[in-house]
């Protein structure tokens, strides 16, 4: 309530009370008109026999008293009339009239005592002054009506004082005179005491309509500012609301920090509140300034002439204020912030203003208390919302450059900042490698920044904690970059991989003096160590996938070499072989047995390296899509004996044993005899080179004519088991793949038939390619690896019976197509 709405209550309460008064002297008029309506009817009727009882009298007197008496009857009644007519009177029309009928009966009651000379007729005087006082509400109309009536009676009394009857009646005169007065004087002090009692009561209803107006504007203040959840839109409804309902100059509000020692500018009315809030001021608690003392000492401060009282600080925006208001804002023992009010005018404030405006600080602090709980709840909630949606696609994507972007535009879902950047740490230096919302003239992506010993990067590194700055003009080795903003608040949450090492960190932040709270600091740490463990996830995936593609690369690389080679040995291998030959023939002719034995070493030697060639030549072919196959009706167990038979000196010399089982009953398939041939060979060479001598080696054949073991149509299975040392249950995937063994690698071939020999490791990766290009499979089964139980091994192929959708006289492009 600013001085002008003081100014309006006393100009009403004084209206008011002229209007009381104004109505107390329509009351006064009503009274003397009351009373003389009755007086002059009493009177009249009093005259008009006054009028009758003259006639007694002797004829001279009678000729006089008679008419005077019915004259002054008719004047009474006239005055009766003219009161009756009127409505209402002013107080002077009630007093001219009261004094006429007083005038009309001292004439008569002089004339009276005059005409008879009788002293006994002094009681009519007596009466007058005793009724004028009854009758009058004026003291000075009484006092003349006294002055004139002892004046009259002396003048008409004369010698006749001497006597005692007219002392008698003198001295009872002047007794009547003094109670008229006295009668008068009562009356009047009792009829102003009931008036000061009505203006009281007047004042005292004006006082609890205007309570009742400030109760019903708190109520509405009150509901309003209840509705609403979102702080800085309460905050600036409260301001607006309190000055349109008070008529204040200016409302401000200022909150206090995360850290409690400074109120920043929050809200505030009209172009200096906006300017206050735009340059971003901020007051130390407890310092110079009302809102200062009234935050340092959490009690109400009113100064209605500011200029007088050493607390005050003048602010440019607010130069005018001459009486300020400031109220605490808090909620247990805990200080908000402080309600600040200002006028123009001193003397603005009395003690229903700092009463209302304490209700309005304690509605107001209830309300914010209730919009911070709710924005935090929100924010929690959001936050839990973000984090898993940002974790789900986070888990989408394996991109560095999708991960950064990620990371800062969901991040400013859950935490206001104006400006926010990913750096990581490489080589001694922090640079940035994503950015968000920067100036479009600025680079941010090419800071970097040295590591320097105790700057803040190098404490988040060695802490693996948050860093917080209220104030960044604060930290004395803070560095502005130039083409951007001043920052007024700043946040560090460190980036972690997995193992908890400090990989980063995001910078965060504000160009206006709005400190990151506990519960920000909290959330935003919350959401860094899941982008963290993101990016490092997404770091990883990125050298993993160099590393594959310098390793496919190496692959196409050794497979070109392969293919390259097996074709450039072919030839030497070829010339090797037929000359041995011929030297062999030639030898023996001559029975030359120790060169003989020579050419057969050379022969046997390049036998076995043209099986390598051959061996490499296949996987070459796989591995290029140049695997031809030709596709005919054959009958695998007429395959399976004559591969069997070329291994008959393997198996004599090593003791083994083989079982056949039911191979013959196996139907015709369709399948190209000489790739097949090779894969029956290659399990077969394998289950002799790994059965100890005089171990055993079972081959077996099942028709599964409605599909089974993974074939989806009519297929057979054939089963290569052995009693050797068994294959590791981690190994039975890894020995398909090329260059892969089973059991110790050695370094150099021994054979292909010695038991666990040396070997180039390419025959099971042939076996899965050819069998994949037959739209087959091949795996498996083995307990695992004991050269001294030898548990044993069972490999299983399965082959359709048809090859269908498959062009005649040539199979699939490649194993993969297969």
């Amino acid at each position: 309530m600013n001085q002008h709405t003081v100014d309006q209550q006393s100009t009403g309460w004084r209206s008011n009370r002229g209007s009381a008064e104004a109505s107390n002297g329509g009351q006064l008029a009503r009274m003397l008109l009351d009373g003389l309506g009755v007086s002059t009817v009493v009177l009249g009727g009093l005259y008009l026999l006054f009028a009758l009882g003259h006639l007694q009298y002797p004829a001279p007197i009678a000729r006089i008293l008679v008419p005077m008496a019915l004259l002054t009857a008719l004047a009474m009644f006239g005055i009766f009339g003219v009161v009756h007519r009127r409505n209402s009177f002013s107080p002077m029309t009630g007093h001219v009239l009261s004094g006429l009928v007083a005038a009309l009966v001292l004439a008569n009651s002089l004339v009276h005592l005059g005409v008879t000379g009788d002293p006994l007729q002094t009681t009519n005087l007596i009466l007058l002054l005793v009724g004028a006082g009854f009758l009058f509400l004026s003291i000075p109309m009484l006092v003349v009506l006294i002055v004139v009536t002892l004046a009259g009676w002396l003048i008409l009394a004369g010698p006749a004082l001497a006597l005692p009857t007219w002392r008698h009646f003198g001295f009872a005169l002047f007794s009547g005179a003094a109670l008229g007065l006295i009668l008068q004087a009562t009356r009047l002090r009792t009829y102003r005491h009931l008036e000061a009692l009505r203006d009281e009561a007047e004042m005292r209803a004006q006082m609890l309509r205007q309570r009742a107006r400030h109760l019903e504007t708190l109520i509405t203040v009150g509901h309003s500012i209840t509705t609403f959840l979102d702080l800085d839109a309460l905050l600036e409804h409260v301001v607006e609301t309190v000055q349109e309902a008070f008529g204040y100059d200016y409302v401000g509000v200022f909150l206090t920090d995360e850290s409690g020692r400074y109120l920043d500018a929050r809200a505030g009315t009209g172009e200096a509140g906006r300017q206050l809030i735009a340059e971003g001021c901020r007051l130390e608690v407890g310092k110079a300034g009302l809102v200062g003392w009234a935050s340092g000492h959490r009690e109400p401060v009113c100064v209605n002439r500011v200029d007088e009282d050493s607390r005050y600080v003048k602010a440019d925006v607010l130069s005018n204020t001459q009486s300020e208001l400031a109220l605490p804002l808090e909620m247990g023992d805990r200080l908000l912030g402080i309600l600040d009010v200002q006028c123009t005018r001193p003397d603005a404030f009395g003690e229903e203003d700092l009463r209302v405006c304490r209700s309005l600080a304690d509605q107001i602090s209830t309300a914010i208390v209730n919009a911070s709980r709710y924005q935090l709840e929100h924010a929690r909630r959001s936050l839990t919302e973000t984090l898993c949606t940002v974790g789900r696609a986070l888990s989408q994507t394996l991109d560095v450059s999708e991960v950064l972007d990620l990371i800062l535009t969901s991040l400013a879902r859950i935490l206001a900042f104006d400006r926010g950047s990913v750096l990581l740490e490489r080589e001694g230096m922090v640079e940035t490698v994503a950015a968000l919302g920067f100036p479009g003239d600025s680079d941010p992506l090419s800071i970097r920044v040295p590591i320097k010993e105790g700057d803040v990067y190098d404490r988040i590194r060695q802490t693996g904690a948050p860093l917080v700055l209220p104030e960044v003009a604060e930290r004395a080795d803070w560095e502005h970059v130039d083409k951007l903003p001043p920052a007024r608040s700043w946040a560090g949450l460190p980036l972690t991989d997995t193992d908890g090492r400090v990989i980063g960190m995001l910078s965060l932040v504000r160009e206006e003096p709005n400190p990151y709270t506990e519960d920000e600091v909290a959330l935003g740490t919350a959401f860094a160590g899941q982008a963290g463990i993101a990016l490092h996830n997404a770091r990883l995936y990125m050298e993993i996938s160099e590393a594959y593609r310098q390793l496919s690369h190496l692959d196409r690389a050794k497979s070109n070499f392969i293919a390259v080679a097996s074709h450039e040995l072919r030839t030497p291998l070829t010339l090797i072989s037929g000359y041995s030959h011929m030297l062999y023939s030639e030898l023996k002719a001559r029975e030359d047995s120790e060169l003989t034995g020579m050419i057969e070493g050379v022969s046997m030697g390049a036998a076995r390296l043209q099986e390598i060639v051959d061996r490499m030549m296949d996987l070459a072919e796989i591995e290029t899509d140049s695997l031809r196959l030709e596709f005919a009706p054959a009958n695998l167990g007429l395959l399976v004996r004559d591969v069997i038979s070329g291994f008959t000196e393997a198996l004599d010399h090593r003791q083994l044993h083989v079982d056949l089982g039911d191979v013959d009953a196996l139907p015709e398939v369709e399948i190209d005899l000489l790739a097949i041939s090779k894969v029956l060979r290659q399990l077969v060479m394998n289950a002799i080179k790994y059965t100890p001598d005089g171990g055993s080696i079972r081959i077996s054949g099942t028709d599964l004519p409605s599909g089974g073991a993974g074939v989806a149509e009519p297929a057979v299975e054939i089963t290569v088991a052995d009693t050797g040392v068994g294959i590791d249950p981690a190994q039975q995937e890894r020995i398909f793949q090329k260059f892969s063994k089973s059991g110790e690698i050695t370094l150099h071939s021994s054979g292909s038939v010695k038991f666990q020999g040396g070997g180039p490791g390419l025959g099971l990766a042939i076996v899965r390619g050819i069998l994949e290009a037959h739209r087959g499979r091949v795996w498996v089964e083995s307990p695992g690896h004991d050269p001294q139980s030898c548990p044993g091994s069972t490999f299983h192929v399965t082959l359709p019976h048809r090859q269908i959708g498959l062009d005649p006289g040539r199979g699939p492009a490649s194993a993969g197509e297969a």
